[in-house]
């Protein structure tokens, strides 16, 4: 896998009377190389944006994009077959959060057959180690969930689900 640096984008999100948002996404031009020039440009670009619309410019936030610049495709991977980890949030033992995984590693699974095909192992390395980046308790737990939540990595469990595939 070599990904390098294809280009910046800024997502920007449209908030109508209503209340509800839409997003448009700015796609910076090949001279835009680093972090500070998207920053610039952006500062110059926002009050051109904000005068061709009626709705509140609600949030925006920068992306770098990287791309896979040797792409082979893998062999049996079907991102519609998720794997889905729920956990108790971190100080509210009456909610819960769900994390999905596009095209689960089957040896992520209890078992290659029968019932346990379908119950993600969390005792797993990999997974302990992708479930704690969700826990503010644990020294790795440095990522959020949805809507900045965290979760108690003890408590999570996870099963596999079946999506229906798109043609996207």
């Amino acid at each position: 896998m070599s990904l390098s640096f294809h280009h910046f984008e800024v997502d920007v999100n449209f908030m109508e009377t209503s209340g509800k948002t839409v997003q448009r996404t700015y796609v910076a031009g090949a001279s835009i190389t680093t972090a500070g020039e998207l920053s610039t440009a952006w500062a110059l670009a926002l009050p051109k944006v904000v005068a061709m619309s009626d709705s509140k410019i609600s949030s925006y936030s920068y992306k770098i994009v990287y791309v896979e610049d040797a792409l082979t495709l893998p062999s049996a991977a079907e991102n519609n077959n998720q794997g889905l980890l729920s956990g108790k949030i971190l100080g509210d033992p009456t909610d819960s959060a769900i994390v999905s995984i596009p095209a689960i590693k089957a040896s992520l699974m209890v078992s290659p057959t029968g019932k346990g095909y379908d119950v993600v192992d969390t005792g797993d390395a990999a997974v302990l180690a992708f479930v704690k980046m969700f826990d503010s308790g644990e020294t790795e737990g440095d990522w959020v969930i949805s809507d900045g939540e965290s979760w108690e990595w003890e408590t999570v469990s996870g099963r596999r689900r079946n999506t229906r595939s798109s043609n996207s």
